[in-house]
């Protein structure tokens, strides 16, 4: 299965434009179907604000326009229902379509995406969706006897993917059907998108079982960092809101105090503890040839403090088949920038699964340029550490960039030993001067 299509075929165009206060100017049919679906739409609200709360805050708190978007849609700011669509639904049917859209919201997936191929990200945040909103079916049914929400048929929905993450779902579907003409299963794919900027998700209407689409933040490229880290803040209030309402009258969904508890953990820039854990290995020292300006200027001679440049570092890369190709890169940049902000008096860079794979030095002033990346393969620690002891050098930390999976090494250096772990929950509790969790998702 692609997503590419047919040559002479023209792929539908998607109009955001909210044919409600439009009304007087449709023709009959359209205009019928617009009436019926603005009261289908605001009683499966009121129906979802009686029995499933945790979903209505997030409903209330985004705009409901009617437009030619296919069938579902939404960037986590507004929500779009085409009225085509939404007449072919049961009453139960739009209740599970306006909690679907939610769910794409309170996902953050209008904001997660990355350089991930649109319409499989859509597809795989589809799965993510549909797999929760079954278990809440059945959780009010087991409460109530019924469920306000009613399952379309035919949606996509597979068990496998029970207690993935959507980005875990997102490689499994890029694997099994990667697209064609594509850069690696990135953005750039012949026939996504819908030709209105190239920042959306692709058409729900282009895959078996779509039944709402989700379209990256802002829409049409608008905005910045800044208003995409506000959109997530406000969510983030919003799910804490909706929780402590549904749970309040004992209608939280059981998946819900899970993704609480994800927002309570500390987000912190992998980044900015990297560079911070090296600039605190960098040497202080004082000198009394260029005394302290701010101090001279007040009759005080003091001695400066100088910065020496850090001495020799040694950063190992895991390269086992476990550690994705987007780990390594973001790896690789990373010790590039610490390499120019640093300036250690030299770089040692291993490569290493079960063995060794290679060791390349930089010196000071080098520019990190590895010729070859090195990837596959199991995963063992002590190599490394072996390699340290072995070197007539006394290395001023060992930083170890891995995914965890593996218990921690015999071998013992006597150097600061520093872990970043892809794995938020370190699964084989590795211990040293510092272990970090690195965050690849933000």
């Amino acid at each position: 299965m692609t997503f590419v299509m047919p040559k002479g075929q023209s792929k539908p165009t998607k109009d955001y434009t909210d044919l409600k206060p439009l009304l007087n100017t449709l023709e009959p049919t359209l205009r019928d179907q617009v009436v019926l679906v603005d009261k289908m739409l605001t009683r499966g609200v009121v129906q979802a604000l009686k029995h499933q709360p945790f979903f209505s805050v997030g409903m209330l708190n985004m705009p409901i326009k009617i437009a030619k978007v296919g069938r579902g849609c939404t960037d986590g700011k507004t929500q779009w229902y085409d009225p085509a669509f939404v007449v072919t639904l049961t009453n139960g049917q739009v209740v599970f379509l306006l909690c679907h859209e939610v769910m794409h919201k309170y996902s953050f997936h209008q904001t997660r995406r990355g350089d991930r191929h649109p319409k499989l990200w859509n597809m795989a945040g589809d799965y993510f969706i549909n797999l929760q909103l079954w278990k809440v079916i059945q959780e009010e049914r087991e409460r109530r006897g019924r469920s306000c929400m009613e399952w379309i048929p035919n949606i996509l929905y597979d068990e496998r993917f029970i207690d993935m993450s959507t980005e875990q779902i997102y490689d499994i579907l890029y694997k099994e059907n990667p697209p064609e003409g594509g850069d690696g299963g990135k953005g750039d794919c012949e026939g996504d998108g819908d030709g209105d900027g190239g920042n959306q998700s692709g058409d729900d209407g282009d895959f078996p079982g779509g039944i709402g689409d989700v379209i990256d933040l802002p829409v049409n490229g608008q905005g910045d960092d800044e208003t995409v880290a506000d959109h997530e803040g406000e969510v983030e209030v919003q799910i804490n809101q909706a929780y402590s309402m549904a749970k309040s009258r004992g209608l939280d969904p059981s998946f819900a105090e899970g993704m609480i508890d994800e927002f309570k953990k500390p987000k912190v820039d992998w980044r900015d503890v990297l560079r911070n854990l090296m600039q605190s290995i960098a040497k202080v020292d004082y000198t009394w040839t260029r005394p302290n300006r701010k101090l001279w200027s007040q009759g005080f001679y003091i001695p400066d403090h100088v910065k020496e440049n850090v001495g020799e570092l040694v950063v190992a890369i895991d390269t086992s088949a476990s550690v994705s190709a987007e780990e390594t890169a973001q790896f690789l940049g990373e010790i590039h920038s610490i390499s120019e902000e640093l300036q250690p008096e030299k770089l040692h860079v291993v490569w290493c699964d079960t063995r060794i794979q290679k060791v390349d030095t930089y010196e000071m002033g080098d520019v990190f340029n590895p010729k070859k990346i090195i990837r596959g393969g199991g995963t063992d620690f002590d190599p490394v550490f072996e390699w340290v002891n072995n070197q007539d050098f006394d290395p001023m930390a060992l930083v170890y960039l891995t995914d965890g999976e593996c218990p921690m090494p015999k071998t013992l250096v006597d150097c600061p030993v520093y872990w970043a772990v892809t794995q938020e929950n370190n699964p084989y509790n590795l211990a040293g001067d510092g272990v970090f969790h690195i965050d690849f998702k933000n």
